[in-house]
């Protein structure tokens, strides 16, 4: 087996286990650390296709977060974790491109590795299909629409997508199943015209936007019927004056992208740090009086979006950066969609990338670390691999 695959296997076995020094590190990132002096990729930055524009971004949001951490008297433990974060998102990616351009398909590797260490040793912290068992099923789902992509088996890939789909919403874990339908809805796209433009593209999204909805308020129908879903789904829907808008329902689960606001508002230029805190219990307060539940106390300050989490923390300046990062990780994205073909790891390229949209704007900061590295090298090595005379 190949030096890469191994590295490969043993990060994603170590992504599983953790150890307690400076908030929790896993065994993966101490790997890195270690195999990071025989690093050639931080020597060749120039080579790959928007590598130089990322690390900036990231390099910012350190200096940005360092500065608020300063002014708003960050406790040790907090701003040394938080600034833990954007250093290993950085070292994260020039282990992934280090590993992908000596062999791009070590990213198989990586996806099979990932579901065996969830299967065998998961998070200890995780319990529940939608946080421990949704992984497993997300990585195999991944793994086998590749391969079928990679044997011509296109329209099955999409099946097979789709029905993965179906089992993450049947079992109440509907991030996963939105993600597995949008990536299917790409995938198909891209299958009824291999070579795309812009302007088709548009308005294919246009066309088929009334499918989704179509098929949300069936969904809807079919869990206040008690026929399909689970308790939580259920019990959401239930909550809102109109669960057929998914508006409602998108704002009524990510409350905390509300009291971000609230906490944005008091601090806007500079944030409250890393891991703001919740000193006196005013945003808990805050999210009692939206969801009309009974307060609970809770000591950080909820985000549940990177984009907006990156505000909380770092103030206006972090915002803007994670938002151009965030055009940027698109702007690699499509080019490799709508340019390229036929590659064999395009549905691994659109279900991470699908999932990496859903975590910039709905999902904690920390994804900037745990997801974020893997899928912007693939982008980087596909788009250098492909577009690097342009």
């Amino acid at each position: 087996m190949k030096k890469t695959n191994v590295l490969m296997m043993l990060y994603a076995i170590g992504s599983t286990l953790f150890i307690d020094l400076i908030g929790r590190l896993t065994v993966a990132e101490v790997l890195v650390l270690i195999t990071m002096p025989f690093t050639e990729a931080y020597k060749k930055i120039r080579q790959f296709y928007g590598l130089r524009t990322i690390l900036v971004c990231l390099l910012l949001l350190f200096f940005f977060q360092l500065i608020s951490d300063v002014v708003n008297q960050s406790v040790f433990r907090d701003w040394v974790r938080g600034l833990t974060v954007m250093l290993m998102t950085i070292l994260l990616i020039v282990f992934f491109i280090n590993q992908l351009n000596i062999n791009i398909n070590s990213i198989i590797y990586l996806l099979f590795g990932l579901a065996i260490a969830n299967i065998i040793f998961g998070d200890p912290f995780e319990t529940g299909f939608k946080v421990k068992g949704a992984d497993i099923i997300k990585y195999i789902s991944i793994l086998l629409s590749y391969y079928l992509y990679k044997f011509n088996k296109f329209k099955t890939s999409v099946v097979i997508i789709l029905l993965f789909s179906l089992l993450f919403f049947s079992f109440d874990s509907r991030s996963n199943g939105l993600i597995c339908f949008m990536s299917a809805f790409l995938l198909g796209i891209k299958i009824l015209k291999p070579n795309q433009n812009k302007l088709f593209f548009t308005t294919c999204l246009l066309v088929f936007s009334i499918i989704p909805y179509i098929l949300y308020t069936n969904y809807v129908s079919q869990v206040l019927s008690k026929n399909f879903g689970g308790n939580h789904a259920l019990s959401q829907l239930t909550k809102v004056a109109n669960p057929y808008n998914p508006f409602e329902v998108l704002y009524s689960g990510r409350i905390g992208l509300a009291v971000a606001g609230y906490a944005i508002k008091d601090k806007p230029l500079l944030g409250h740090g890393s891991w703001a805190q919740d000193k006196d219990a005013k945003y808990s307060k805050i999210t009692s009086v939206l969801t009309g539940e009974k307060l609970r106390i809770k000591k950080i300050i909820p985000s549940h979006s990177i984009i907006i989490g990156a505000w909380l923390n770092m103030g206006i300046f972090g915002f803007i950066i994670s938002l151009y990062l965030f055009y940027t990780f698109i702007k690699l994205f499509f080019r490799v969609y709508l340019k390229i073909a036929n590659n064999k790891y395009l549905p691994i390229i659109i279900i991470l990338s699908v999932e990496m949209m859903w975590h910039f704007l709905f999902s904690p900061f920390g994804h900037i670390k745990n997801t974020f590295p893997i899928i912007i090298s693939l982008l980087i090595i596909v788009n250098s691999k492909y577009f690097n005379k342009e």
